[in-house]
């Protein structure tokens, strides 16, 4: 039988450091991927990402379990070697995925051992 818990403010265990619900619900990721993306691609561990895709050099895209309500969220990203890190420019943004892209300083696209990229948003 499925509950359902109601509450407007949530306190740590001394009664103190109070957060509003609707912080909790709306600030919190709604996905994640932290990605092998040198050698053998593969998802070292995700949140609400049923797969990625390395989809070129430098290129990884996201695809959620549980679609975004529109395409207007907010993402970034980061990835290990200190250089760029970010949601692709030339990609057409979606509710349902998010293409992520890694640069060298100079410009040049490169796969980088790890890509870290979050979510913010509405879920549908």
């Amino acid at each position: 039988m499925a509950s359902e818990l109601r509450v407007n403010t949530l306190k740590d265990a001394a009664g103190a450091n109070s957060v509003a619900m609707e912080y909790v619900a709306g600030g919190s990721a709604k996905a994640f991927a932290s990605i092998n993306n040198d050698g053998t691609f593969a998802q070292n561990k995700t949140f609400n990402v049923s797969s990625s895709t390395d989809t070129d050099t430098g290129k990884v895209t996201n695809s959620f379990t549980s679609s975004m309500s529109d395409a207007d969220y907010c993402c970034t990203s980061n990835n290990n070697t200190g250089q760029w890190a970010f949601r692709d420019r030339d990609s057409t943004r979606s509710a349902s995925t998010s293409q992520f892209e890694q640069a060298a300083y100079e410009g040049a696209f490169i796969d980088a051992n790890q890509l870290d990229a979050v979510i913010f948003g509405d879920l549908a």
